[in-house]
């Protein structure tokens, strides 16, 4: 999509050896796949300049590029990224080996959000897809959820927050039923439950599928099933 909207694109490849390179213009291929020459190392850059006849407005925002860059590093623990902004002369560098844990604690961060409990409640499961989850309680009223499908930011949530939501119910009712903490003449609500929770919920699957292109949204019900049954 993004080489069909662009005016020029550049795609340069070192591989075995060797450097290639090829050029499409507006989404078309300008000459076939190009030898450089011998090169060192491995790795790939893409360079591409907006179609102004498409977009008028072609000013890249260094912080939407450095925020996005940032939780990237949060979602894929361990890995190391290097944002150089030649517009500020800037260079930015993230690197978060404890992940979503650390995510966490910048939201709350952000959010002044003071916790009633100390250690946040974590998981990691591999159960037809990869599902990653940290949350805790805060003394806040409303509840914060942040969920990613493979690296896609879902604002407007799907099956995946929807498995969440289901599974940290049950959960938490199980257990109240189970050691007779039940407040007498008390009924506890899904929202009263979920109340004052932040958390990062991170799901990576194959073939996701989204409600529409902006992709804000999960519908996959095998992702719903996989979160709850894991919470």
């Amino acid at each position: 999509v993004a080489n069909a909207l662009w005016s020029k694109l550049t795609a340069t490849v070192k591989r075995g050896g060797f450097e290639w390179t090829m050029e499409f213009r507006a989404g078309a291929v300008v000459g076939k796949l190009k030898k450089v020459g011998k090169a060192r190392g491995s790795g790939t850059t893409v360079s591409f300049r907006p179609d102004p006849e498409i977009f008028p407005k072609t000013e890249f925002s260094p912080d939407v590029i450095r925020e996005r860059l940032e939780i990237t590093s949060y979602l894929q623990k361990g890995l190391k990224v290097t944002f150089v902004d030649e517009t500020q002369k800037q260079t930015h560098r993230f690197h978060h080996p404890d992940g979503i844990g650390e995510y966490l604690k910048k939201i709350l961060g952000e959010r002044n959000a003071r916790v009633v409990h100390d250690a946040p409640f974590s998981l990691s499961r591999a159960n037809g897809m990869r599902v990653e989850l940290v949350f805790q309680w805060t003394e806040a009223t409303d509840e914060h959820l942040r969920s990613y499908v493979n690296g896609i930011p879902t604002a407007s949530g799907g099956t995946h927050e929807n498995g969440f939501r289901s599974g940290l119910v049950k959960a938490v009712r199980n257990y109240i039923e189970t050691h007779q903490l039940t407040p007498r003449g008390v009924t506890l609500s899904a929202e009263d439950i979920r109340e004052g929770m932040s958390g990062v919920l991170s799901v990576f699957m194959e073939e996701p599928q989204f409600q529409g292109q902006t992709k804000d949204r999960l519908n996959n019900p095998d992702a719903q099933a996989a979160v709850d049954q894991a919470v």
